[in-house]
């Protein structure tokens, strides 16, 4: 199935397979074949970097994602992976502007838009999370997660009755939701 992903590269779609089915350093070994052969294969180092957050090596996860995304600046899995990898390590700005440049690159998607609003909202940065949060669920409003973000919002402006439903709407959402039964323990607690 994975060999479907990658038809034109069988060695790829192998170091994938290998990553999937837990043979971590045999992929790793075969992605850096892969990356010293063709250096130019941006896809070859965005695995590699996958590979690499997969180890809890985040420094080389973050290199690799970074060289990705220098070979290919359009590519949105690319960017999102270096997104993901600058919030692992905690570098917020970066973080940020990784958000910035995913929200630009799909401007009718969600998914960006709630990356960055929850890196935001992390940052304390509660206006700006709220912004981007919102035009999240203005474009899929029926994404739990952004109900979460906005009960966090809500609870940490103490505005209780409005963390209380969008908690409510999240497990609506999404059944069983654990950080959103969590809130509501906190804003139970809170009042």
């Amino acid at each position: 199935m994975i060999d479907q992903l990658y038809p034109e590269n069988p060695a790829l779609a192998k170091a994938v397979e290998l990553r999937e089915t837990g043979k971590l350093q045999a992929s790793l070994s075969l992605l850096h074949v892969l990356c010293d052969q063709a250096p130019e294969h941006a896809v070859a180092w965005q695995q590699l970097g996958i590979g690499y957050v997969r180890a809890g090596n985040l420094g080389h996860a973050r290199h690799c994602l970074q060289h990705a995304a220098e070979l290919a600046p359009n590519h949105f899995e690319i960017a999102s992976h270096l997104a993901n990898v600058y919030t692992l390590t905690k570098d917020v700005a970066a973080a940020i502007k990784q958000g910035e440049k995913l929200v630009a690159m799909k401007p009718g998607a969600a998914q960006p838009r709630l990356f960055l609003g929850g890196v935001l909202l992390s940052s304390g940065r509660l206006d700006d999370a709220l912004r981007y949060i919102s035009a999240a669920l203005e474009i899929a409003p029926d994404l739990a997660m952004g109900y979460t973000m906005l009960a966090q919002i809500e609870l940490l402006r103490r505005r209780l009755p409005e963390a209380r439903a969008a908690a409510s709407k999240a497990l609506q959402l999404e059944p069983g939701s654990a950080p959103a039964m969590q809130l509501l323990r906190q804003i139970d607690h809170s009042g």
